[in-house]
């Protein structure tokens, strides 16, 4: 019995602490006193027993983060073309979405780059990556590549990336460059 008035109290005075804070991590609703005495409100409790399982319907967790779950390579290519080398190609990489919230895919960076200078231009998709050989001043962590729906839509729930672009310098090589860079993505989950 005190194990259980110690966690109630626990518990309301953690509730003071977050509306005294003027935090919270819930949507209200507010019941103003009636004549007629029907001063009642429904409030539908959910649970999560066990793991959370994030291919599975079901209540949000406290930390909605906890709702992505993408697979996607663990490295990628780009080169440039046999018939044109100043034409840079790469195949189509897949992101799958196994989660059964839709998840925002965001180029949030490009980091480390190395021995690019050659590079006019590449891109991941339309989001421009690297201009004249550094980050492109238009990359600023908001540029959405895709949205992939849940994993319900076996379809929706892939899209493919591949990188492309113009080295001009190329043509004059006469050994192989291989400039590289680390391709930061956000994943973001969508909670509706």
């Amino acid at each position: 019995m005190k194990k259980n008035l110690c966690l109630a109290t626990s518990i309301v005075a953690m509730g003071a602490v977050l509306f005294t804070a003027g935090v919270s991590a819930y949507a209200t609703q507010t019941i103003d006193g009636r004549e007629d005495g029907n001063n009642q409100a429904t409030v539908p409790v959910n649970g999560i027993l066990g793991e959370f399982d994030n291919t599975t319907p079901g209540p949000d967790p406290a930390d909605t983060d906890q709702w992505i779950n993408v697979t996607l390579p663990t490295t990628a290519l780009f080169y440039s073309d046999s018939n044109d080398v100043t034409n840079l190609v790469g195949p189509n990489y897949t992101i799958t979405n196994n989660s059964a919230k839709k998840v925002e895919v965001y180029v949030e960076d490009v980091e480390d780059i190395q021995s690019a200078t050659l590079i006019d231009e590449l891109l991941i998709n339309t989001i421009e990556l690297i201009d004249s050989g550094t980050k492109s001043t238009g990359l600023d962590g908001t540029d959405l590549l895709f949205i992939l729906d849940d994993n319900s839509n076996s379809t929706g729930a892939v899209n493919n990336f591949s990188l492309s672009g113009e080295a001009s310098g190329a043509a004059s090589l006469s050994s192989e460059v291989n400039p590289s860079f680390n391709l930061v993505l956000k994943f973001v989950p969508i909670i509706s």
